[in-house]
């Protein structure tokens, strides 16, 4: 009896055992994972899933064609700009030169001293001078070359030039059989105003005219640095060097010929039977600014088209040389000195600096014919203060001791007059632009 309930116990007690084996073999995981069964022949193995695709920045090769400038195909607000081969931050164009044509219109000459006067029935009426005279237009042409210093395009250099064709304006007046024309000035012996005879009736013929030219020509260089450059915009900022050179001339011309018994004098000698007298007063001025100059560009794009505005402004000195030199002639001889222009007075070339402001206001647009050409059409205004022009260096107190064609000509006793002026006024060119700009 005793065996059987021994043998009972040891029964009950391993099934209890196996139970709880069971129980922690289902809460604990295994020690480790059984391998992978093979797969069997001809069944697909599935991929893993895909990497999200990278956004890639791409330049549009420079020679497609079409009109549309290259531009970046898709850039990100986060993509970031990168050396080659990667697209530069700037522009994608590595050099770029342009020609342009300039048809330009300056500032009115100024010519504001009474040159000559008409007397007759009417009164006595100043016919030259007290006035501006119109330059009209003239063509010139530019030319620029650029390209940028470093790999990411932020950092370039640009240089130009140009010259404009000489501008002239001529007025004069012929007197007529019952009028008298003099040159007035003012007796630097006596202080009282005073006549020079060009034409009176029975005794001299004669006209007088004044003839005024102009050019202006440059160069500059400049180092260029972009700021900002996307699909449709473009920002540059520049400073560099500016030459400038404004070249003036006035001439003033009398031609008076004896009639009747009138008779014309140089140099204390007369002269009838219809002889010319010419009487010729040259003045010319060239101002020479040098400075530096900063300024930016704003370009924007839309399609084929866009539209530029740049703006600068410059400081630096104007050398500025003023000449003068007169002229009496009769068939034969020839004496130095005029009426406004004499040889121990303003005769010669008197040189001074001053110090200038200069701004320069450019718009234009325009269209991209292909890639890599496109036409522009522009205004430019140009500005320099304090330059010296011809028709303010006429000085009218003239010492008659030093005009060949008067009686008191050869006494070297009274003042030296005419004298240099000190007058000086603004300048400005204004003007249409057309060119072509190739960029590679």
């Amino acid at each position: 009896m005793l065996a059987r309930i021994t043998t009972a116990f040891v029964v009950v007690i391993a099934l209890v055992s196996a139970g709880a084996g069971t129980a922690r073999a289902s809460a604990d995981p295994p020690a480790y994972l059984p391998p992978i069964p093979p797969v069997p022949p001809g069944v697909d193995t599935p991929s893993p899933p895909a990497a999200p695709p990278q956004v890639r920045v791409e330049e549009l090769p420079r020679s497609t064609p079409g009109p549309f400038p290259p531009a970046a195909v898709s850039q990100p607000a986060t993509a970031e700009c990168s050396p080659p081969p990667g697209p530069p931050c700037g522009p994608p164009d590595d050099i770029w030169f342009s020609a342009e044509y300039l048809g330009y219109t300056f500032r009115p000459a100024p010519l504001h001293t009474p040159l000559a006067s008409v007397t007759d029935a009417v009164g006595t009426r100043v016919v030259l001078g007290n006035t501006d005279v119109k330059l009209g237009w003239s063509s010139g042409l530019a030319l620029a070359a650029g390209t940028w210093l470093d790999d990411r395009h932020t950092v370039g250099a640009r240089v130009n030039a140009f010259t404009t064709g000489r501008q002239a304006a001529e007025t004069g007046v012929v007197a007529g059989p019952d009028q008298t024309l003099t040159r007035p000035f003012t007796d630097a012996l006596t202080g009282d105003p005073a006549q020079f005879f060009v034409s009176a009736p029975g005794f001299l013929a004669g006209s007088f005219r004044a003839a005024s030219t102009a050019r202006l020509a440059g160069v500059d260089a400049r180092a260029i640095w972009n700021q900002v450059h996307s699909r449709d915009l473009t920002i540059d900022l520049f400073a560099g060097v500016r030459y400038l050179d404004l070249d003036e001339t006035l001439t003033l011309t009398q031609a008076t010929r004896g009639v009747g018994d009138g008779v014309v004098l140089l140099n204390g000698v007369t002269y009838g039977g219809g002889t010319v007298l010419t009487v010729t007063d040259r003045f010319r001025t060239r101002n020479q600014f040098f400075g530096g100059e900063a300024g930016g560009r704003v370009e924007w794009r839309r399609g084929p088209g866009f539209a530029a505005l740049a703006p600068s402004v410059g400081f630096g000195p104007v050398r500025q040389s003023v000449y003068a030199a007169g002229s009496s002639s009769v068939p034969g001889v020839e004496l130095p000195g005029g009426l406004y222009a004499v040889t121990g007075g303003n005769a010669g070339r008197d040189v001074t600096t001053r110090f200038a402001v200069m701004t320069d206001l450019r718009a234009e647009v325009g269209v991209f014919l292909t890639g890599t050409c496109r036409l522009a059409v522009g205004y430019d205004f140009l500005y320099l203060g304090s330059v010296a022009r011809p028709g303010d260096q006429i000085d009218t107190v003239v010492n008659t001791r030093l005009v060949p064609t008067t009686r008191r000509f050869g006494s070297l006793s009274g003042v030296a007059s005419p004298l240099p002026t000190a007058d000086r006024t603004d300048f400005y060119a204004q003007g249409l632009t057309v060119g072509l700009e190739f960029r590679y």
